[in-house]
């Protein structure tokens, strides 16, 4: 298992068991570039992750995507790190709960 995809697991599985989000793996047939991860939070609005091993970029293909969902109203970021990922999704679910 590679460290991105060790991160997207870790941080899927604390974000259920120390918050009770929920989260899919997104995995289009055909597609590539969409978010790695769609954490669903309170209030019908999904928090979509793309992950990267610690100190890489999304490719092309991710930034297009997560350009173009960002346009259409989605809530995307790109992690590298455990705490800044389930820092993101813990002030998503906080808000959503205020």
């Amino acid at each position: 298992m590679g460290a991105e995809s060790a991160l997207e697991r870790a941080v899927a599985r604390d974000a259920h068991t120390g918050y009770g989000v929920e989260s899919l793996k997104f995995t289009p047939l055909g597609e590539t570039g969409i978010p790695d991860r769609w954490f669903l939070i309170p209030g019908g609005r999904p928090f979509l992750i793309e992950f990267k091993a610690p100190g890489e970029e999304p490719k092309p293909k991710q930034d297009y995507w997560i350009a173009k969902l960002r346009r259409l109203g989605y809530d995307v970021e790109v992690h590298d790190t455990y705490e800044g990922a389930l820092e993101a999704i813990v002030l998503r679910l906080r808000k959503a709960l205020a």
